[in-house]
């Protein structure tokens, strides 16, 4: 190759060269071993806003921030004397004094005159780094929240234990609960002569809220049938003191006075006297029958389905003396225990009932006292356990099979000649 050759390809090679960098989409530009630019691209203009004219002969400090102006100066020129690897992230500013963040590297040539010049390239990375620092930000964020999140789950752990220790106590003290009430309800039923009687008793819960008893005391049968509003352990000891106070009460007053109306009013008392809440109701209906004249001596505070009678002809009708629950809500001078007397006659059935039974939904049918009072009057010629047995029968094909949404309970006393 001829050196006219060998001169056209070092042109040629020279002025692509040239292109290339004024086409680069990388800033560059060279400065000599002080710092001061010899050469700068058009890209590089672009990135810091100055014209070629406005950069040439000035420092590159020119472009740094007051913070990083000393440092950078000592990195050129400890570059420029000994190659020290130089790529770094820079935040620097533009004409109009715009902080951006640049990605920088460099390579040290060396000049005509044998001085060594630094070639330097940047990239705007000011979007990237918001991104990333966006980005850091917003895990930084999810950190607190995974930590929040991590506090708050131990926190519910403890107290789900806590919940857990509670619930089981609850338990313990509803099943202490529900075996006192089972306890004190009767063993068995009194055997009297001429009488037939039969007692259904369903909680809807695991403690009910309804209680009944029976006892016989110098001549007389004493029963009574309560339902306390409220459910569980309340109603459970609700029961408790309705017991004890009447059985208090039956201690001190025996003999052939006893009067309804008289045990009512001293439960009544009693039960103001131990301050229960406002909120309380206590419903209950209280006989007393007289086992040689079959008189039946009866009060009814809150039952608010008067005890049905079926005569020997199967004619239904109502013990309709009646007066307000027991309970604190009520001025004491309206709760005047009403009180009244009925004889029963031979095949004369008495059926007193909680309101669980007749006001127990199906869909959008109730039971309803009517279809109870039909039902008893039936069936009234059976005996006793015979007509519970029919109720609880129609009961069952009404609810189909579903459990009760209150209590049921429900006496019946027969009168057989």
């Amino acid at each position: 190759m001829s050196s006219n050759c060998n001169l056209d390809l070092i042109e040629y090679n020279l002025e692509a060269y040239i292109n290339i960098i004024k086409n680069s989409p990388i800033g560059i530009c060279i400065t000599d071993k002080n710092g001061f630019f010899e050469y700068v691209n058009p890209k590089y203009c672009e990135l810091y806003g100055y014209n070629k004219e406005e950069l040439l002969g000035e420092h590159f400090s020119l472009v740094t921030t007051k913070r990083n102006k000393k440092k950078l100066t000592d990195l050129h020129d400890k570059f420029i004397n000994d190659s020290t690897e130089i790529e770094g992230e820079w935040e620097v500013i533009d004409k109009e004094g715009k902080h951006m963040v640049i990605l920088a590297n460099a390579a040290k040539i060396l000049g005509q005159d044998c001085e060594a010049r630094k070639v330097t390239y940047v990239i705007d990375i000011t979007e990237k780094k918001k991104f990333e620092w966006e980005l850091q930000e917003k895990y930084s964020e999810l950190q607190e929240s995974t930590e929040e999140i991590k506090a708050m789950n131990q926190e519910l752990e403890e107290k789900q234990e806590e919940i857990m220790k509670k619930n089981q106590k609850l338990n313990e003290n509803i099943a202490k609960a529900k075996k006192l009430h089972k306890n004190l309800l009767p063993k068995k039923l009194p055997k009297i002569d001429n009488l037939d009687i039969d007692v259904y008793y369903k909680p809807a819960q695991q403690l009910g809220g309804d209680f009944y008893n029976l006892i016989e005391i110098e001549g007389y049968l004493l029963f009574y049938v309560v339902d306390i509003t409220g459910h569980g352990i309340d109603g459970a000891l609700l029961n408790v003191f309705v017991r004890e106070t009447i059985n208090s009460f039956l201690h001190s007053h025996s003999g052939n006075n006893l009067s309804s109306a008289q045990i009512l009013r001293f439960l009544s008392r009693k039960y103001r006297e131990e301050g229960f809440p406002d909120d309380y109701f206590l419903c209950i209906m209280l006989g007393i029958l007289n086992k040689d004249t079959m008189e039946l001596t009866y009060s009814n505070a809150g039952i608010h389905i008067p005890p049905l009678l079926s005569t020997a002809e199967n004619e239904i009708s109502s013990l309709t003396a009646s007066s307000l629950p027991i309970s604190s809500a009520f001025d004491i001078q309206s709760l005047e225990i009403a009180e009244d007397s009925i004889k029963l006659e031979p095949n004369n059935s008495l059926l007193v009932t909680t309101d669980g039974l007749i006001e127990e939904v199906h869909g959008e049918e109730l039971y309803g006292r009517e279809r109870l009072a039909w039902l008893f009057e039936e069936y009234a010629n059976l005996s006793a356990q015979e007509i519970s047995q029919e109720i609880k029968r129609d009961f069952k094909d009404f609810t189909g099979d579903l459990e009760s949404q209150d209590d049921i309970t429900f006496l019946i006393i027969k009168y057989q000649n």
